[in-house]
């Protein structure tokens, strides 16, 4: 919590326009400790509403990487979710064959999608479709707070015509690696605008 509290005022300080937080924990612990300010923050929560309109409010998962949030503070905000008749949390290991096991049984559990917490689970997405057969709809966080930022830019006028586009700052356990996933993201999803 120390640790996410300083990066965001350091962030901050430096003059940041948008903060996107990439890790649920870290999105619960921010919440927790700063009001978001005159910064906005986005963060890579379960998108509980989102995959429970894409199952007409049935039953969500919400899936988490193994380790990555804390039980006790994850189940207490899911709690607080709207959009869906039920939530199960799923604590999966980066491993398709865990996938192969455990999407039959949600799929049997009445679950009618998969809310993806983690830029890591996208990794996934193969071996869920051939799980499911693609009959589970699978709504990705990351999807979600990038359409989020985008409505946050032009809402708050940060977007500009210029030729030249803002800057991107990654913090990141492995820089290279975010950095790289970011930057092949941002291309393919590209446009005319760009943040100030």
């Amino acid at each position: 919590m120390r640790r996410v509290a300083e990066l965001l005022g350091q962030l901050r300080a430096d003059g940041a326009k948008i903060l996107v937080l990439a890790s649920p924990q870290a999105v619960l612990d921010a919440y927790a400790l700063q009001p978001p300010g005159r910064v906005a923050l986005i963060g890579l929560e379960a998108p509980i509403l989102q995959a429970g309109a894409a199952c007409d409010g049935g039953a969500v998962a919400a899936v988490v990487t193994a380790g990555s949030v804390r039980g006790r503070a994850f189940g207490q905000a899911l709690r607080r979710a709207r959009g869906a008749s039920a939530i199960h949390v799923e604590e999966w290991p980066l491993d398709a064959a865990a996938v192969a096991e455990r999407v039959p049984a949600l799929l049997a559990a009445g679950v009618g999608a998969l809310a993806l917490t983690s830029p890591a689970l996208s990794g996934l997405r193969s071996a869920i479709d051939a799980a499911s057969g693609g009959a589970l709809p699978v709504v990705e966080a990351g999807d979600v707070a990038a359409a989020r930022v985008q409505r946050t830019l032009r809402h708050a006028s940060l977007l500009s015509r210029r030729k030249r586009p803002g800057r991107l700052v990654v913090v990141s356990s492995n820089p290279a690696s975010a950095a790289g996933r970011i930057s092949a993201s941002a291309a393919a999803a590209r446009t005319a605008v760009t943040p100030a």
